[in-house]
């Protein structure tokens, strides 16, 4: 499992330090989305975790808000913009041009170019 950097935008976020389990809700828990994307609205770097949530979609299945997207608006978004969202089971990055999966994950995290 590779360890998933800190963005350091994360420094200014709103979310910052508050239980990351409101971020994830599950099928159905409505309540926690609303709470989640209040907490996004106002957020200072919302459209950098925007971003972040788009990259790391287009990379593994996930799930949860980011910047105040839930992963069908993140899929909306992609499908918008001509690119696919993950799927599970769909793991291949032969595709990509990058010299290992650890490599060309820390350069999306970080917005660089792999």
């Amino acid at each position: 499992m590779i360890a998933e950097p800190t963005p350091p935008w994360f420094v200014d976020a709103a979310c910052k330090g508050l239980n990351p389990n409101v971020f994830m809700p599950q099928r159905g828990e409505n309540n926690k989305v609303k709470e989640a994307k209040k907490i996004c609205e106002d957020c200072p770097v919302q459209q950098q975790c925007r971003d972040y949530g788009l990259r790391l979609s287009q990379l593994f299945d996930t799930h949860g808000i980011f910047g105040g997207w839930t992963r069908q608006e993140r899929k909306k978004e992609l499908e918008r913009r001509g690119l696919n969202i993950r799927r599970w089971g769909t793991s291949d990055m032969s595709t990509v041009n990058h010299g290992s999966n650890a490599a060309y994950l820390m350069h999306t995290y970080a917005g660089e170019e792999a």
